[in-house]
């Protein structure tokens, strides 16, 4: 229950996320956890103010489980581009902005994963071309004047 309560706290007040996550050690296997937790509240929620608040929540934890973000992009991005639901690949492009700009512009460049959106946008498959525009449109609003596509 206490984990519920949380885990409505940080969604709702994200600045609480902050203040936790800098109390944590770098490679806490508790931050792991509630990244994990966060993604599966971010594809699994329809409401756009979730998927917001998951993306600001995870940003700051981005840093502690640097080993890990290629791997959760790489999945967050086939779920962009192959999830039936909207909803699921909204949430996934808002998760992975999350993870970059916690990141920083550097991370997008180490990641390589710019090129590979660009050619999906070109896509013939609707919901791949939509799936690359939703990320673009993510990372626009969660890096603000930082990134031009």
């Amino acid at each position: 229950m206490f984990r519920r309560q949380l885990l409505f706290l940080m969604l709702t007040e994200p600045e609480y996320c902050l203040s936790v996550a800098g109390h944590l050690p770098k490679g806490d296997p508790k931050v792991a956890t509630v990244v994990d937790k966060l993604i599966q509240v971010g594809l699994g929620a329809s409401s756009e103010a979730v998927q917001k608040a998951t993306c600001k929540c995870i940003a700051p934890l981005a840093i502690s489980v640097e080993p890990k973000v290629k791997a959760m992009v790489t999945y967050l991005l086939t779920k962009v581009y192959e999830s039936k639901s909207f909803g699921e690949r909204k949430g996934a492009a808002y998760l992975i902005a999350g993870l970059m700009s916690g990141l920083g512009l550097r991370a997008m460049k180490d990641f390589e994963f710019m090129t590979p959106l660009v050619e999906k946008a070109d896509s013939k498959d609707t919901a791949v071309r939509q799936g690359s525009l939703l990320v673009f449109e993510t990372i626009s609003g969660s890096f603000a004047t930082l990134f031009e596509p």
